[in-house]
């Protein structure tokens, strides 16, 4: 497999390359935390907190000042569909209207000959 993999990568920078950051990885998520690394993340959670807090808020008021544009719609697509609908039952009672009428007049030129 390993061989495969060289073979492939042979000549292809990119390919390398992401082998590489692959293994930087895999070697970097086996080496424990220090404790002042662990020291430096709690840090900066805390830190980053409020401001966490604050784009929580600001995605609840654009979502909260964006339901009702969003009903208003829906209720127009509702309103357009049922007028379309209205409009499709109206041209169809016409059509088969238009039909009968031209049934009575084929069987009336039937009957006359």
């Amino acid at each position: 497999m390993m061989h495969q993999a060289k073979s492939k990568a042979e000549g292809d920078p990119l390919a390398v390359g992401l082998i590489a950051f692959g293994a930087g990885l895999l070697a970097a998520s086996l080496i424990p935390a220090s404790e002042k690394e662990k020291s430096l993340a709690q840090t900066a959670k805390q830190e980053a907190q409020p401001l966490m807090d604050k784009a929580s808020e600001a995605a609840k008021d654009v979502a909260s000042n964006l339901k009702q544009p969003a009903q208003d719609a829906a209720q127009a697509t509702k309103d357009r569909a049922s007028k379309a609908i209205d409009h499709v039952k109206e041209e169809g009672s016409s059509a088969t209207e238009d039909v009968k009428g031209c049934a009575d007049e084929a069987r009336g030129n039937l009957t006359d000959r």
